[in-house]
């Protein structure tokens, strides 16, 4: 279909749009005798509106909806997204709700424990806290990672689990597939378990949630994420918290929420995510970092 479309003539696109097929453009595709002209100015549609693809389903919109994301009424029960290699799944309900990949994995597991009790499921140091117990209570074996592609995949090989995710929307089955990250496959999956009810919005709504941020980063110098990573891990105090993971970075665990701090893999930046109970928790919780994060930085401003 890429090929078809000829999306490579799309400058805006650079290589990210290419299979980011949200309703407006599947839909096209599915309509009975559908014009190929038809599909290509919708896929330019949807690239001149959004203007950056791919990086945050928070800004998508679709020709022809509301500003606020929403599926138009009649259209569609449901959006998928895709990155341009299509190796990472982005979901939104009819109603405008993003659900994030830490949740999409929820559902996954309860789907694959059906099956398979006893099972371990991977996912990354920054998702949701909500996942272990969920994972327990439908009798699987939660098992915390780091970050990153490879590590998940060595984790996979080395605990055996049928299932892993990570928040940047990778996720590997083991059950019924090969074990590598394959958006495509992880949305007929998704399609798979929400085709057995009346409404599939609701069934995602109901997956536990909390107030979080998005991830943050901080940009430093060269080395610097990891010299000011490795500080925390040596002598940071953090209030009230209940327990401290360093397996990649610092994950903080308090009773309602945790905070994290870790040196990307990639860039040099310090990447923070937090999650609570409610918005004065998540404050508490960041102010407790950013208290941190200065005393290991001398005193500078923490950047968050």
């Amino acid at each position: 279909v890429d090929d078809d479309i000829a999306l490579p003539d799309l400058p805006q696109a650079r290589g990210l749009a290419g299979t980011l097929f949200v309703h407006k453009v599947a839909g096209a595709l599915a309509e009975r005798g559908a014009a190929l002209a038809e599909v290509t100015a919708a896929a330019r549609r949807v690239i001149a509106g959004t203007h950056s693809i791919g990086m945050s389903l928070d800004t998508c919109t679709v020709p022809g909806s509301p500003k606020d994301g929403r599926i138009p009424p009649g259209k569609a029960e449901l959006g998928l997204a895709f990155d341009g290699d299509g190796d990472r799944l982005g979901v939104v309900t009819a109603a405008g709700h993003v659900i994030y990949p830490d949740r999409q994995l929820m559902l996954f597991a309860a789907d694959v424990l059906s099956r398979n009790p006893g099972a371990r499921v991977i996912y990354d140091v920054k998702s949701t806290r909500h996942l272990a117990p969920w994972i327990r209570r439908h009798g699987g074996e939660p098992v915390l990672s780091r970050t990153g592609h490879s590590f998940i995949k060595a984790r996979m090989k080395e605990t055996g689990a049928l299932l892993a995710g990570e928040m940047s929307g990778h996720l590997f089955f083991r059950e019924r597939w090969y074990g590598f990250d394959d958006g495509l496959y992880a949305g007929a999956r998704l399609l798979e378990i929400l085709s057995r009810h009346a409404d599939p919005g609701a069934v995602l709504d109901a997956l536990p949630d909390a107030v979080s941020t998005p991830e943050l980063n901080v940009p430093l110098r060269e080395g610097e994420n990891h010299e000011l990573v490795a500080r925390l891990q040596a002598g940071a105090r953090f209030t009230g918290a209940r327990e401290v993971i360093t397996i990649d970075g610092v994950r903080v665990e308090y009773p309602d929420g945790f905070g994290l701090a870790r040196a990307s893999n990639t860039t040099p930046v310090l990447v923070l995510r937090f999650e609570a109970d409610d918005a004065d928790a998540l404050a508490r919780i960041q102010d407790d970092f950013r208290r941190a994060v200065r005393a290991a930085r001398a005193g500078a401003d923490p950047g968050f």
